[in-house]
């Protein structure tokens, strides 16, 4: 039996100002790395939690490539046509295994507004995982390829996770976080 994985979901409150966000926090600084960059790329893009060279490296592959790729006028139209007619957890409670990820660390969702989402998802594994912005699959990925892979799993389920990296052919090489 497949169920979904939500990671990082945004929860019921929509608008950003409706959220409970934690402030920017880098629990995991490398100093080296961070006096390389310019100041403005330290503070706005890239990893919460971890700031390290690898996760860097994916956030530019894998996020930072895809966001340049759209383009602010794309992202205005998404953004107009945000709310949905139908609240997709306003039906029937999913009774099929689910795991929730969440970061502690992430200031985009935040993780205390997602917990309402255990109503609708009888069957949840639910996890708030610490060091981690809104990037968990890139900022800790031991830890996502194992509570992904351990988590909501009843004997017999599967958890199917909806996550895709950007194929390399798409990524820039000379982009820095």
């Amino acid at each position: 039996m497949l169920g979904p994985a939500l990671i990082c979901p945004i929860g019921t409150a929509l608008e950003r100002t409706e959220r409970r966000l934690p402030p920017h926090a880098v629990l995991r600084p490398d100093p080296d790395f961070l006096a390389g960059l310019e100041p403005q790329r330290q503070a706005v893009r890239g990893p919460r939690g971890a700031a390290v060279p690898e996760t860097a490296r994916r956030f530019r592959e894998e996020t930072l490539v895809g966001l340049d790729a759209v383009g602010t006028e794309a992202l205005a139209r998404i953004r107009s046509n945000w709310r949905l007619s139908e609240q997709p957890e306003g039906n029937e409670p999913f009774a099929r295994p689910t795991l929730i990820l969440t970061g502690r660390q992430d200031e985009f969702v935040g993780y205390p507004d997602q917990f309402v989402l255990l109503v609708h998802y009888a069957r949840a594994g639910f996890a708030v995982l610490d060091v981690v912005g809104h990037n968990l699959q890139i900022e800790q990925p031991h830890l996502f390829r194992h509570t992904d892979a351990r988590m909501a799993r009843p004997r017999g389920s599967r958890v199917l996770t909806a996550i895709a990296p950007v194929p390399r052919r798409l990524a820039s090489s000379d982009r820095t976080c």
